[in-house]
């Protein structure tokens, strides 16, 4: 492929440098607060992936000065209590380590201690499920299975239910995966035809994961 599109190197050069011309860095959308925490995202001056972020709620964080301290501890890096943003997941780390990536899908634990995340290393809808431990920061050894589709957190806050696609990218199969137990991953459906595509959804009152079976 390289050798094909090897004429077209200046001017794929020129569309990247047009295309990061028009990624205004430094904006941060407003913050969605779920429970104690406020999560939003970020991109960086000089980058062209969003970083996720989050910190603690504070009730002040609407009114003027509220966001003034919480601008200027940001800048300075000061921890002032609770303002002080935490990162949980940069995506244009992941794209300097491994050349090429897309994060997708992203859950949150109920307790806010882990995130279970989606990325694509190669540009053809293939995810692999991560999850990361928030309060220290590292990937967790397991799981780590590829093929992916949708995700979502039981309520116990330990336990993964997630979709896997078949070799025609159709999400078919529905798994059970318990943190730390050390046992193999526990196949909870499948839908073996074709024209039908499986997907799964947490309630919001987390008493529910539904498994909906559309066709196309």
């Amino acid at each position: 492929a390289d050798a094909v599109m090897a004429d077209t190197l200046h001017l794929q050069q020129q569309l990247q440098e047009e295309m990061d011309s028009r990624i205004v860095g430094g904006l941060t959308p407003p913050p969605e607060r779920w429970g104690p925490w406020l999560y939003y995202t970020r991109i960086p001056e000089g980058k062209n992936c969003p970083v996720y972020y989050r910190r603690h709620y504070r009730p002040d964080d609407t009114l003027p000065t509220g966001r003034w301290r919480n601008a200027i501890a940001r800048y300075l890096r000061w921890d002032h209590g609770d303002s002080l943003e935490q990162e949980i997941l940069d995506q244009n780390k992941i794209i300097e380590q491994f050349g090429y990536a897309h994060v997708g899908t992203c859950r949150i634990s109920r307790d806010h201690r882990f995130l279970a995340y989606l990325v694509d290393f190669s540009g053809e809808e293939l995810f692999t499920l991560f999850v990361k431990d928030l309060d220290t920061g590292y990937l967790l050894p397991e799981p780590k299975v590829k093929g992916v589709v949708s995700v979502e957190w039981a309520r116990d806050n330990c336990t993964l239910l997630y979709t896997t696609s078949d070799s025609m990218l159709r999400p078919f199969r529905v798994f059970c995966h318990r943190l730390g137990s050390g046992e193999g991953d526990l196949l909870l459906f499948e839908d073996n035809d074709f024209h039908h595509f499986v997907d799964i959804v947490r309630t919001k009152d987390w008493k529910y994961i539904t498994v909906n079976i559309n066709s196309r």
